[in-house]
C-alpha cells in the first residue's frame, strides 16, 4: 500500500519507501480529490485494492489528472516537448532529464503527453500502454492500455498470447535488465506493423523492480506517423533511429526468421491447415 488516506482524521499516511516523484503524485491526487470536493465514492487507498463501482474509477482519475497537470503545467511541458521535438537526433538523456526536471515518474510522463500532443501538436492517432516483465521466465503482461482516435494496433489479447517481443515496451525490459548498472532506461523506435500501413513512432521508458534485476516494468507513447508527426519531431529522420516490423502476436504472425519468436505461428499454420483442407475438398 503505498498510501492511505483517513477522512475522518484527514490525514494522509505515505509509505516511507516512495520516491519523491512518487510522494509529489500522491500528495497531488489527494489535493485532487480536495479541490474538486470528492468525499465519497473514492479510493482511500494506494494500489486500490477494490473498485466498487464505475464512479469510483472515474473520481480517481480525475484526481490522477489533476496530480499531473500540477506536476507538469500544459503550456511549459508543452515547450519542453517541442524543444526535443526539434533536435535532429533522438537524446535518450535529453528525454530522461524531463523526469528529474518536473519529479514525475516516467508513467506520470508519458501519460501527459497523451493529453498534451493531440492538443498542441495536432497529434490525435496514439496509444500508451504498460508492460510487466521477468526476463527469467520470458512472460510479459499488458496491465495498462489507452487508445485515442480508435483503437490503435498494440493492444490486450487473449489470455495466454505472446505479445511480440520486437515490441520496444518488451524489448527496453530486456535490456534494461542485462545492463550492470542502472535502474531507468529510455528509447525510441519506429514501428511498421507488419502487413500493414499502421507505423508508430513509439518512446518507451523501463524501470527495474528494486527487488529483482530480472523483473521489470516499461510504459510506452506510440504515435502514428504523419506529416504532423514528421513536421514536429525533427527526429523522426534520424538514421541512428531503429526501424523494426512488428505483430500483436507471435501466435498470429508470419515473420519468418523472428530470432525473438516467444511462441510458434499457431493461429497462421491452423488458417493455412484448413485452406488446404477446403482446396482438397474441391477437388474430389
Amino acid at each position: 500500500i503505498r498510501s492511505y488516506y483517513q477522512p475522518e482524521k484527514r490525514i494522509l499516511y505515505l509509505n516511507q519507501s516512495l520516491s519523491s516523484a512518487q510522494e509529489c503524485f500522491l500528495i497531488g491526487r489527494e489535493l485532487g480529490f480536495q479541490c474538486l470536493s470528492i468525499s465519497d465514492k473514492r479510493p482511500f487507498e494506494t494500489s486500490v485494492l477494490q473498485t466498487e463501482n464505475f464512479e469510483t474509477l472515474l473520481h480517481n482519475f480525475q484526481a490522477s489528472y489533476f496530480a499531473s497537470a500540477l506536476s507538469m503545467e500544459e503550456g511549459h511541458f508543452a515547450e519542453s516537448l517541442r524543444k526535443r521535438a526539434q533536435n535532429p537526433v533522438w537524446d535518450t538523456q535529453d528525454w530522461l532529464r524531463l523526469l528529474s526536471e518536473y519529479n514525475v515518474t516516467a508513467e506520470m510522463l508519458l501519460q501527459r503527453m497523451t493529453n498534451i500532443l493531440p492538443a498542441h501538436f495536432g497529434l490525435k492517432d496514439l496509444f500508451f500502454i504498460r508492460i510487466q516483465g521477468d526476463t527469467d521466465t520470458n512472460q510479459y503482461e499488458m496491465t495498462k492500455e489507452l487508445h485515442l482516435n480508435g483503437l490503435q494496433s498494440p493492444y490486450r489479447n487473449a489470455y495466454g498470447a505472446s505479445y511480440c517481443h520486437r515490441w520496444l515496451s518488451i524489448d527496453i525490459i530486456k535490456r534494461l535488465s542485462e545492463q550492470r548498472q542502472g535502474n531507468l532506461l529510455a528509447a525510441a523506435q519506429l514501428s511498421e506493423y507488419w502487413q500493414t500501413p499502421n507505423q508508430y513512432l513509439c518512446i518507451s521508458m523501463a524501470k527495474q523492480d528494486a527487488r529483482s534485476s530480472h523483473k521489470g516494468v516499461s510504459v510506452t507513447i506510440g504515435v502514428r506517423v504523419s506529416d504532423a508527426l514528421r513536421n514536429s519531431f525533427r527526429f523522426l529522420q534520424d538514421p541512428a533511429l531503429p526501424h523494426l516490423s512488428v505483430n500483436t502476436t507471435c501466435e498470429n504472425c508470419g515473420i519468418a526468421n523472428c530470432l525473438v519468436r516467444a511462441a510458434p505461428p499457431s493461429e497462421i499454420e491452423a488458417e493455412e491447415k484448413l485452406k488446404r483442407i477446403q482446396l482438397r475438398l474441391k477437388q474430389l
